[in-house]
């Protein structure tokens, strides 16, 4: 007898599994991200009272004279150094940039504001809580108790006196 037999069912020969090493260096590459390339784009910052006060990197605001074009106000503050009391932050100056030239003949009124009173807080001289800008066509000056620096643009009004504590300022 012959051990010999016939038959034509194919053979299925499984191939291994190869391990997905795409999904591994994928996964590899977001987890060195997360670890590696962090980036802090604005901060905060505690001194004493444990309170933060945020520096945050400006706030783009819609006006009607500039239309679809965003303009972009960054607060400033300066630190005096007082004798004996070690020393206060305060909000010294405001940049208002990318202002259009739609905006040329508008005037810009500026006020700060506290973090729960609807009333503008006084930010020069004694008790002034605003300040407007007067825009002659792209030529920005301003009020009493301010300087101004412009170009293209874009202006800086510095306060000559400023009162308003950068902690009690949380909007413009």
């Amino acid at each position: 007898m012959s051990d010999d037999s016939y038959h034509d069912d194919p053979v299925e020969v499984n191939a291994p599994k190869k391990f997905n090493f795409k999904f591994v260096t994928s996964a590899a590459v977001v987890f060195a991200s997360l670890l590696f390339f962090q980036s802090t784009f604005a901060g905060n910052i505690s001194l004493n009272s444990g309170a933060g006060i945020e520096f945050g990197q400006a706030v783009s605001q819609t006006v009607a004279c500039s239309g679809n074009t965003d303009l972009t106000v960054t607060p400033y503050s300066t630190f005096v150094n007082e004798a004996g009391a070690g020393g206060t932050h305060y909000l010294s100056s405001i940049k208002v940039s990318n202002i259009p030239t739609s905006c040329y003949g508008a005037d810009f009124s500026i006020s700060a504001y506290g973090n729960s009173d609807s009333a503008p807080v006084p930010i020069m001289n004694t008790t002034l809580s605003g300040v407007v800008i007067y825009n002659d066509g792209g030529t920005f000056t301003s009020s009493y108790g301010t300087t101004i620096s412009s170009g293209s643009g874009t202006f800086t009004v510095s306060f000559t006196n400023p009162i308003a504590l950068s902690s009690s300022v949380y909007k413009i």
